[in-house]
């Protein structure tokens, strides 16, 4: 909370500086409504952020404009919200569109998290001055209005071992099926090595033999794994 001095909304916990109206108990009202003779005294700012929440859904939903159109723009919010008997209405409609980024005659919708947010913000900063809550307070009484925000998608990551595994196993068949193919040539050379003469040359001859298939069988692997 800010160290500047507080408001009246901000003291009722009501920084929308909502009217107390009889036989009407807003959710998270306080029992004892002796601090102030005329505004709702709130037992949390979350309710007192609520409560803005709510009116302006209500306005959307079942109030008309002056004109008998659907309260859906600034203009005719601010205008139910603070009418100039005892406001000046233009001048606060001008301000919560300079501080929201809307334009004061754009078409907005309330359930839209966002434009929600950057309203029910306007409005505490109009009415106290300042708005000293966080973000974390100002989630906490939309989502009491029953707007909360959109939920970020979830990205599945790749499973590393299993791709892994996939690939290995791959290069395996792969480099089973290439052993198979110079199976003959093997063979092959290992029916001329039992016919060398003298004996004490075979064994490095069978090793020469060894090596180039083996290195003929690394280069196919290297080529079956090419793109």
């Amino acid at each position: 909370m800010t160290t500047k001095k507080l408001t009246r909304g901000i003291r009722n916990n009501n920084p929308g500086n909502i009217d107390r109206q009889p036989g009407v108990r807003w959710q998270g009202q306080s029992a004892d409504q002796s601090g102030d003779s005329r505004f709702v005294v709130f037992d949390a700012p979350k309710w007192g952020i609520r409560a803005i929440a709510r009116v302006l859904i209500t306005y959307q939903d079942k109030r008309r404009a002056k004109d008998g159109s659907k309260i859906d723009t600034i203009r005719e919010i601010v205008d139910r919200w603070a009418p100039p008997v005892e406001n000046d209405t233009g001048a606060y409609a001008e301000h919560v569109a300079k501080l929201t980024q809307i334009g004061i005659d754009d078409t907005l919708d309330v359930y839209d998290y966002a434009t929600l947010r950057a309203l029910v913000a306007a409005i505490i900063t109009h009415e106290n001055g300042f708005n000293p809550y966080d973000a974390d307070t100002l989630d906490a009484g939309l989502k009491l209005a029953g707007i909360e925000p959109p939920r970020k998608p979830i990205v599945k990551q790749p499973d590393v071992i299993a791709t892994a595994g996939a690939g290995i196993g791959a290069l395996g068949l792969a480099a089973t099926e290439l052993m198979q193919n110079h199976l003959g040539e093997a063979i092959s050379a290992a029916q001329q090595v039992s016919a060398i003469e003298p004996d004490w040359i075979k064994p490095a001859f069978l090793l020469l033999v060894v090596a180039l298939i083996g290195a003929a069988v690394v280069k196919q692997i290297r080529e079956h794994r090419k793109p």
